[in-house]
């Protein structure tokens, strides 16, 4: 079932990117064996989306810091830091990291991402309330940011 989207805009969330704000629209984004982290301000009606492809960074600009599970992650917990919430006051959703093409999942880039934002929001001291990882199959998520509501579709197997 796919949400009503009303007046809001739909925002596609590339690979690569992060957004953030507090404007209410509609986020979609497909993943595969990347990941998406979604922290939430809800008090305040901030928000951050990340689409992150690789599960580190080792030495990224500040410009690259999106692309890699681990800095956009950080990335995004500044924005809200930066306006005032702290952990404890975060909602934090994460999906993504399906292996359709690895004969060992447990070794793929989608587990290897997974691993990536977990230990990230650990060391935050942020524990995922939501958490749609792994798998074979992609997803298309729709991130409603006024109520923090995530909508998932299986791509390729059940719904």
């Amino acid at each position: 079932m796919t949400p009503a989207l009303g007046n809001r805009p739909l925002v596609h969330l590339h690979p690569g990117e992060l957004l953030c704000g507090t404007r209410d629209v509609v986020i979609t984004t497909i993943l595969g064996s990347c990941v998406t982290a979604i922290l939430r301000w809800p008090r305040q009606g901030r928000w951050a989306a990340t689409h992150s492809i690789l599960p580190r960074s080792d030495s990224a600009s500040a410009g690259d810091a999106p692309r890699f599970t681990d800095t956009s992650i950080e990335a995004a917990f500044a924005y809200l830091v930066r306006h005032g919430a702290t952990p404890e006051r975060m909602e934090v959703k994460l999906f993504g990291g399906a292996d359709a093409l690895s004969r060992n999942p447990a070794y793929g880039m989608g587990e290897r991402n997974v691993q990536a934002a977990l230990r990230a929001l650990a060391g935050l001291g942020i524990t995922p309330r939501v958490k749609d990882v792994g798998g074979r199959h992609g997803r298309k998520l729709l991130f409603r940011t006024a109520e923090g509501d995530v909508y998932v579709r299986r791509l390729g197997g059940k719904r």
